[in-house]
Protein backbone atom coordinates (compact mmCIF):
# COMPACT_ATOMS: atom_id res chain seq x y z
CA UNK A 1 0.00 0.00 0.00
CA UNK A 2 1.42 3.40 -0.96
CA UNK A 3 0.86 6.02 1.74
CA UNK A 4 1.77 9.61 0.91
CA UNK A 5 0.25 12.86 2.06
CA UNK A 6 -1.90 11.10 4.66
CA UNK A 7 -3.66 9.15 1.88
CA UNK A 8 -3.97 5.37 1.64
CA UNK A 9 -3.93 4.23 -1.99
CA UNK A 10 -3.14 0.73 -3.17
CA UNK A 11 -2.01 0.94 -6.81
CA UNK A 12 -2.45 -2.25 -8.89
CA UNK A 13 -1.68 -3.03 -12.55
CA UNK A 14 -4.67 -3.01 -14.89
CA UNK A 15 -4.13 -4.23 -18.45
CA UNK A 16 -3.23 -1.40 -20.81
CA UNK A 17 -3.44 1.14 -18.02
CA UNK A 18 -0.19 1.17 -16.07
CA UNK A 19 -1.77 1.44 -12.61
CA UNK A 20 -5.15 2.06 -11.04
CA UNK A 21 -6.25 2.37 -7.42
CA UNK A 22 -7.55 -0.90 -5.98
CA UNK A 23 -10.98 -0.74 -4.36
CA UNK A 24 -10.75 -1.26 -0.61
CA UNK A 25 -12.91 -3.99 0.96
CA UNK A 26 -13.84 -5.04 4.50
CA UNK A 27 -10.62 -7.06 4.64
CA UNK A 28 -8.73 -3.74 4.50
CA UNK A 29 -10.69 -2.11 7.35
CA UNK A 30 -8.28 -3.05 10.19
CA UNK A 31 -5.29 -1.66 8.27
CA UNK A 32 -7.14 1.52 7.33
CA UNK A 33 -8.28 2.10 10.92
CA UNK A 34 -4.79 1.46 12.30
CA UNK A 35 -3.07 3.74 9.79
CA UNK A 36 -2.27 7.40 10.40
CA UNK A 37 -3.83 8.34 7.06
CA UNK A 38 -6.76 10.74 7.01
CA UNK A 39 -7.90 9.86 3.50
CA UNK A 40 -8.19 6.71 1.41
CA UNK A 41 -8.93 5.95 -2.21
CA UNK A 42 -11.04 4.14 -3.35
CA UNK A 43 -14.30 2.65 -2.13
CA UNK A 44 -17.35 1.32 -3.96
CA UNK A 45 -20.60 0.78 -2.05
CA UNK A 46 -21.83 -1.54 -4.80
CA UNK A 47 -18.78 -3.77 -4.37
CA UNK A 48 -18.44 -3.74 -0.56
CA UNK A 49 -20.54 -1.45 1.62
CA UNK A 50 -19.31 -3.17 4.79
CA UNK A 51 -15.92 -1.42 4.69
CA UNK A 52 -17.59 2.00 4.58
CA UNK A 53 -19.92 1.05 7.44
CA UNK A 54 -16.97 -0.21 9.50
CA UNK A 55 -15.02 3.03 8.99
CA UNK A 56 -18.09 5.16 9.77
CA UNK A 57 -18.68 3.14 12.96
CA UNK A 58 -15.05 3.62 13.97
CA UNK A 59 -15.28 7.39 13.43
CA UNK A 60 -18.57 7.65 15.35
CA UNK A 61 -17.04 5.71 18.24
CA UNK A 62 -13.93 7.89 18.24
CA UNK A 63 -16.02 11.09 18.16
CA UNK A 64 -18.12 9.93 21.13
CA UNK A 65 -14.99 10.18 23.31
CA UNK A 66 -14.65 13.90 22.52
CA UNK A 67 -16.36 16.24 24.98
CA UNK A 68 -19.51 17.64 23.37
CA UNK A 69 -19.62 21.42 22.91
CA UNK A 70 -22.59 21.78 25.29
CA UNK A 71 -20.62 20.06 28.08
CA UNK A 72 -17.60 22.35 27.76
CA UNK A 73 -16.91 24.57 30.76
CA UNK A 74 -18.24 28.13 30.65
CA UNK A 75 -15.63 30.86 30.79
CA UNK A 76 -16.31 34.33 32.20
CA UNK A 77 -17.14 36.77 29.40
CA UNK A 78 -15.61 39.70 31.27
CA UNK A 79 -12.06 38.41 30.85
CA UNK A 80 -10.01 39.77 27.96
CA UNK A 81 -9.64 37.47 24.98
CA UNK A 82 -6.07 37.55 23.62
CA UNK A 83 -5.41 40.81 25.40
CA UNK A 84 -8.39 42.65 23.89
CA UNK A 85 -11.17 43.58 26.33
CA UNK A 86 -14.60 42.33 25.29
CA UNK A 87 -17.16 45.08 24.83
CA UNK A 88 -20.29 42.97 24.49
Amino acid sequence: MVQNGLRAIDWVPDGNIKLRPRTFTIADAPDLIASENLFARKFDRRQDEAVISALEHHLETAISFVTPHAAMPKFPTSLPLWGVPRTC
